[in-house]
């Protein structure tokens, strides 16, 4: 839902959906000249985070597979900045700082860190939802992906190799993957 305040802040339309603001945004500019749009209902950082695994998605072809130490040049570029090379747990940590939620690593996005320091960092749940991440593998981890879409067999967003990121979903993944599964929320 929208809201519509006139130039001296003054509210002009309480709330109203976007393709009601569309069609009579026009004669309200007529009317009062400037005004501005509010968003009520603006995304949380789990629907960030998620928006953000989804972008890897569709840009696939320039996100590169990488453990090489040079996989955290992103961390201080600008969100979104393409090509990109890194792996599961840097894609997972940049999906994370650019929807402005706090580091899975628990290191301030300071240095990156692997799936063993999101393990230790945050806290396990047995439902995911959108935004949490899944750890496949015992001890450490081995592989970590972002859920997109929570249920019974969640859907996640993996960057796992160089085919990547893809939509996956965690019964698949689990094929690839040595035994073990966790999910893992911070606090948003």
């Amino acid at each position: 839902m929208l809201r519509i305040l006139g130039p001296k802040g003054h509210l002009i339309v309480r709330s109203a959906t976007a393709a009601r603001v569309k069609a009579i945004l026009p004669a309200l500019k007529r009317r009062f000249g400037k005004v501005r749009v509010i968003n009520l209902n603006p995304l949380s950082k789990r629907d960030k985070i998620v928006h953000w695994a989804k972008w890897g998605v569709s840009f696939e072809p320039s996100i590169h597979y990488s453990e090489a130490v040079d996989r955290d040049d992103w961390l201080n570029k600008r969100p979104g900045l393409l090509p990109l090379t890194t792996d599961c747990s840097g894609f997972a940590t940049a999906c994370y700082k650019w929807a402005g939620a706090p580091d899975p690593n628990g290191l301030d996005y300071k240095t990156l860190g692997y799936t063993g320091t999101m393990l230790t960092h945050m806290g396990q749940v047995s439902r995911p939802k959108p935004g949490d991440l899944v750890v496949y593998g015992p001890g450490t981890g081995h592989h970590v992906g972002i859920v997109i879409e929570g249920g019974e067999d969640p859907l996640t967003v993996s960057h796992g190799q160089e085919r990547g990121p893809i939509y996956i979903r965690v019964s698949e993944e689990r094929k690839y993957q040595p035994p073990g599964v966790r999910y893992l929320r911070s606090l948003l």
